[in-house]
């Protein structure tokens, strides 16, 4: 996502712009799934269904990222150019 946000970002190109838009929600539902298939890993391996430990964490973090990136700026009929800056400078 990152280099199709400064492909677009750069070149201004649509095509890069229409692949962020359809990227975040598939990036979103495969976190969602990492997130669930090791909370059901982890009950039997470590005793409980989550611990803090810095990969899941930031697993989380990337999950909370897409979750914001679909739910607050792709319903926003706003250009790509825009899109990229949201997601890149601020």
């Amino acid at each position: 996502m990152a280099i199709t946000g400064g492909i677009c970002l750069i070149w201004r190109a649509k095509v890069a712009g229409m692949l962020l838009r359809s990227a975040a929600p598939i990036g979103a539902s495969f976190t969602l799934m990492a997130l669930i298939s090791g909370a059901i890993w982890g009950k039997p391996t470590w005793g409980t269904w989550w611990v803090w430990d810095a990969r899941l964490t930031s697993t989380l973090i990337l999950f909370f990222i897409y979750a914001a990136i679909v739910g607050f700026i792709l319903p926003l009929k706003i250009k790509q150019k825009e899109i990229v800056q949201l997601l890149f400078f601020h």
